[in-house]
């Protein structure tokens, strides 16, 4: 998993370690040049935190109830957003956790892929997005309030926050949900919605990329 890299005319790249911790295949990669760490999920349902320099484990995330599709950290806070199935995570740089939302995707869907965005300097956590198996792309905050649903309902503090020291942590609030379609570039073929397969977000925060499994390419401003 460690490599190096050399500017110049000349590139070369060398393996320095081979890293080991999880049972299964690996499923998805992220990595923060800000908090010099790495994160990978697994198909053994496990997310392992890794010190980019030392090549060394950090931190072995608890288990989730799927096999992870999406890792994501974030270079202004170190926060990590972990995709399991329809459930979404988010945890701290040292692998507590910070909040959980079991259903955040469409019904029929799973979470396929998310990133972080930043606001503004003073937003304390920026924003998630998420992408799923139906099409969709949501944005989440931490919050204080109960989660909306897609359908417009919310589950109890309870059935969604868990308690960390004495302190309920903050759930996740759905902010928006990007549209899917235009009179222009319509965003599904006849039949089913495209699945989305990846997500990226330009340095300064201000446009949202999606990718989806027809070969398509969508971009969103931040300002609209």
């Amino acid at each position: 998993m460690g490599f190096t890299f050399q500017s110049g005319l000349s590139s070369l790249w060398r393996i320095l370690s081979a890293l080991y911790g999880h049972r299964g295949a690996v499923t998805c990669l992220a990595a923060s040049a800000s908090y010099g760490v790495v994160v990978s999920g697994s198909a053994d349902r496990s997310g392992i935190i890794w010190d980019l320099h030392r090549l060394t484990r950090l931190a072995r995330l608890p288990a989730h109830p799927a096999c992870l599709s999406a890792v994501a950290v974030s270079d202004s806070t170190g926060d990590i957003a972990c995709c399991a199935g329809t459930a979404l995570y988010i945890w701290n740089i040292s692998g507590k956790p910070l909040a959980k939302l079991d259903s955040a995707c469409g019904s029929g869907s799973t979470l396929s892929c998310c990133c972080f965005l930043t606001v503004a300097d003073w937003d304390v956590h920026g924003l998630i997005a998420t992408g799923d198996t139906g099409g969709h792309v949501q944005v989440w905050k931490l919050g204080t309030a109960s989660p909306q649903r897609l359908d417009g309902s919310s589950d109890s503090q309870e059935s969604l926050a868990k308690k960390a020291g004495g302190r309920e942590e903050p759930p996740l609030l759905l902010r928006r949900e990007l549209e899917r379609s235009s009179a222009a570039c319509p965003w599904n073929r006849p039949g089913r919605a495209a699945a989305l397969t990846t997500l990226a977000v330009s340095r300064n925060s201000s446009r949202l990329l999606a990718g989806d499994e027809n070969g398509r390419l969508f971009c969103w401003s931040m300002d609209e």
